[in-house]
C-alpha cells in the first residue's frame, strides 16, 4: 500500500522507519482488535542492533499530529538504543543457559538447577527414596534496589544466602529457580522432616540482624516445600513447589508444605 507512504532510511539501509498518513477508518493497522481513529496517522520505527531486528515501536495519532523529521530521528536514536539493551540481554541470557553456575553466588543457574533436580527425581524414583523441593524467597525483595546501590544489594543477597548454605550439605541441590526465587533440592527429606528443616532455616534468618553501608535490618523468607510421593515428574515437583511459595508469600516469614 504506496497511500501517503513515507520511508526514513535508518542507520541500515534494509530497515526503514514507515510513516503513514491519513489512514482511512477502519483499516487495520497492527490487530483486528484495535480500536478505530478517523484518519490515522502511523509511524513505525524497527528496534534494531547493528545485527538484528527485534520488532518494532508503533506510533499513532489521528491526522492532526504533527510529527517531524526531527521527531522521527529521535524516536530512531531511541529505538536504535532499546534495540542494543534487547540484544545484551538476549545475549546474557544465553550467557546464562549456557553456564552452570553463577560466579557471584555460586549458586546452579536455573537450567541447570532444574536439571539437576529433574536427575535426583528420577533417582528418588528409581531407588524408592525421597525427594523434597524447598522454593524460597526473600521477603520484600525488591525493596533492596530501594534501599541500596547495585553492589551493596548483592552483599545483603549474599549474607542472606551464607546463612542459607551453613543448612545445606554438600549433597543437597542448591540453585536459582527463577529471577528472585531460590531452590533446595532436600535428598532423602520427607515433608515432615523438610518442614522442620524449613522452619529451623526460616527462624535462624527472621533473628539475624544483616548490615550494609551502617544500616543494620532484619530479613524474612517465604518458603514452599512439596515432595515427591504425589508427583509423576519433576515439573510436578517445581509446580507444587511453587503453589506452596506462593502461600507463603502471601502471609511472609512462613512456611508453607504444599499437600
Amino acid at each position: 500500500d504506496n497511500r501517503d507512504l513515507h520511508s526514513f532510511p535508518t542507520r541500515r539501509s534494509s530497515d526503514l522507519t514507515q510513516y503513514y498518513t491519513d489512514i482511512p477508518r477502519n483499516t487495520v493497522r497492527i490487530h483486528p482488535d484495535e480500536s478505530n481513529i478517523s484518519e490515522c496517522v502511523l509511524v513505525t520505527v524497527p528496534l534494531k542492533s547493528l545485527t538484528y531486528n527485534y520488532g518494532a515501536l508503533f506510533i499513532e495519532g489521528d491526522r492532526t499530529c504533527d510529527i517531524t523529521t526531527h521527531d522521527l530521528n529521535l524516536l530512531e536514536a531511541l529505538c536504535d538504543n532499546a534495540g542494543t539493551h534487547i540484544e545484551q540481554i538476549y545475549y546474557l541470557q544465553m550467557m546464562q543457559e549456557s553456564s552452570y553456575v553463577d560466579i557471584t553466588t555460586g549458586l546452579l543457574y536455573p537450567s541447570a538447577f532444574y536439571q539437576r533436580i529433574d536427575e535426583e527425581f528420577l533417582k528418588a524414583k528409581e531407588f524408592g527414596t525421597f525427594l523434597t523441593l524447598c522454593l524460597f524467597n526473600i521477603d520484600n525483595y525488591d525493596a533492596f534496589g530501594s534501599l541500596f546501590y547495585n553492589d551493596s544489594t548483592e552483599q545483603a543477597i549474599n549474607q542472606v544466602l551464607q546463612i542459607v548454605k551453613k543448612y545445606i550439605k554438600s549433597y543437597y541441590v542448591f540453585g536459582k529457580a527463577d529471577s528472585n526465587i531460590f531452590g533446595i533440592g532436600l535428598i532423602g527429606f520427607n515433608l515432615q522432616d523438610a518442614k522442620l528443616w524449613g522452619e529451623r532455616l526460616r527462624s535462624d534468618i527472621a533473628r539475624t540482624i544483616i548490615e550494609i553501608e551502617n544500616k543494620r535490618f532484619n530479613v524474612t523468607l517465604s518458603v514452599g516445600l512439596a515432595d515427591n510421593s504425589i508427583c509423576k515428574n519433576y515439573q510436578d515437583l517445581v509446580s507444587f513447589s511453587k503453589k506452596a511459595l506462593d502461600k507463603s508469600k502471601k502471609k511472609t516469614n512462613s512456611v508453607t508444605v504444599y499437600a
